[in-house]
């Protein structure tokens, strides 16, 4: 067949087999033979059988489908229906399925994945640019299309290449389909940027801090380098982020750069990454790890220091305005020059300045220019999910009651925008 469905099979104790296609799936013939015999076996006590049930599943892992055409593209993105909706067949027993899987015809795929509440409980094969949508659905461009027009054609668009327009009838709000997509990426293995950042900010911002005596900066620019979160209390501390997704080719540069500007450096990591990352890194370096319940675990902690903090670079992270006012809370003159000199003029003076003043200082200076007090009531109104977006997502307060108001909307009405 052109386009054929191949096998959803839940998790060997269920002992169920999902057809993801309104008819009855077609089947090479092989697997009818093997599972004949596998009943054969297992009935009569063979000597075989013990060594077949070797080979089974794993008992948390689950086996799901992808929907091939006849050139073995990935066609799943294209599913009109969710496998929910879809008949269950309980003839076959998923025991042997590492043994058969090989036989099948050729546009059948079978890959390991782990559940999702996202699917409602089932699962689903998701291609990269599915992958890349979930994650699209938390970045800046979607909440500031919320934000400015109370509604956002770009979240409608990213619902769809998800899949979550195949979910509609579990998912009331628009809140619930972010809360969806974000029990989707939260799963081991498939966790991206932002469920670090998230976890993150419930468990050291809102945790150990609060929005009043904290702050938090994302994307922080230092260097050549981009911080991926920095929280502000009574010192900087920066976390570079080493998620499922990523490498560790650029770490070495990343924190040779952050230690000239903040004074403690943390890097948190996927648990794959860890031994790698202390042993490549220097002592001084703390390495976190996020568990599967999204716990920030310690492995090393991070020795706080500001005596490397270099002035030159410090003064290159800083909008002019802060710099200014980190010059005037240290009682240092203000240069008088044209806009295109000004920062060179700065440059001067804060090489000159004592490491660890100048480090307090600025740490003072950007908890004030970018706090995040006025934030409460836009965190209470919107769904945990969304507050790491939220509370790195500059907004006007028009805006963010906007975009509190449009999360609430029904998901099916947000389906329909163009």
């Amino acid at each position: 067949m052109a386009a054929q469905y191949c096998l959803f099979v839940q998790n060997r104790y269920s002992h169920q087999v999902d057809c993801t296609s309104p008819n009855a799936l077609r089947l090479s013939p092989f697997v009818d033979v093997i599972n004949a015999l596998w009943l054969l076996l297992t009935n009569v006590g063979f000597a075989a059988g013990p060594v077949l049930r070797y080979l089974m599943p794993h008992s948390h892992d689950r086996l799901h489908c992808i929907r091939c055409d006849s050139k073995g593209r990935d066609r799943s993105a294209t599913a009109e229906r969710p496998l929910a909706d879809m008949p269950v067949r309980t003839d076959f027993r998923p025991f042997y399925l590492p043994i058969w899987s090989s036989l099948l015809t050729s546009n059948t795929t079978y890959t390991k994945h782990s559940n999702s509440r996202a699917c409602g409980g089932n699962l689903l094969h998701l291609s990269n640019a599915q992958l890349v949508a979930y994650s699209r659905l938390f970045s800046t461009g979607v909440l500031r299309e919320f934000a400015s027009l109370g509604r956002s054609p770009l979240f409608s668009r990213l619902a769809r290449e998800a899949g979550l327009h195949q979910r509609r009838n579990h998912l009331p709000t628009i809140a619930s389909a972010f809360d969806a997509a974000f029990d989707f990426l939260k799963t081991v293995n498939r966790r991206d940027e932002y469920i670090y950042k998230a976890a993150l900010t419930q468990r050291v911002l809102l945790g150990r801090h609060s929005l009043r005596t904290a702050s938090m900066l994302s994307e922080f620019r230092v260097g050549s380098c981009k911080a991926d979160l920095v929280i502000l209390n009574g010192t900087a501390t920066v976390y570079e982020i080493k998620s499922e997704r990523d490498s560790l080719s650029r770490l070495s540069n990343q924190l040779e750069m952050y230690r000239k500007v903040f004074a403690k450096v943390y890097v948190i990591a996927a648990e794959r990454f860890v031994e790698d990352i202390l042993r490549e890194s220097d002592s001084h370096v703390g390495v976190l790890k996020l568990s599967s319940r999204l716990q920030v675990q310690t492995v090393r902690e991070a020795i706080c220091g500001a005596d490397g903090i270099c002035g030159a670079t410090l003064l290159d992270s800083l909008r002019i305005a802060e710099a200014i006012d980190v010059l005037k809370r240290l009682g240092q003159p203000v240069p008088v020059a044209p806009n295109t000199l000004l920062r060179a003029e700065l440059r001067k003076i804060f090489v000159q300045l004592d490491p660890s003043v100048l480090h307090g200082v600025a740490v003072q200076v950007l908890k004030a220019h970018r706090s995040l007090a006025g934030l409460q009531d836009l965190v209470t109104a919107l769904p945990s999910s969304l507050t790491a977006a939220a509370l790195t997502t500059p907004l006007a307060a028009v805006e963010r009651e906007r975009l509190a108001a449009a999360i609430d909307s029904p998901f099916e009405n947000a389906l329909a925008w163009s």
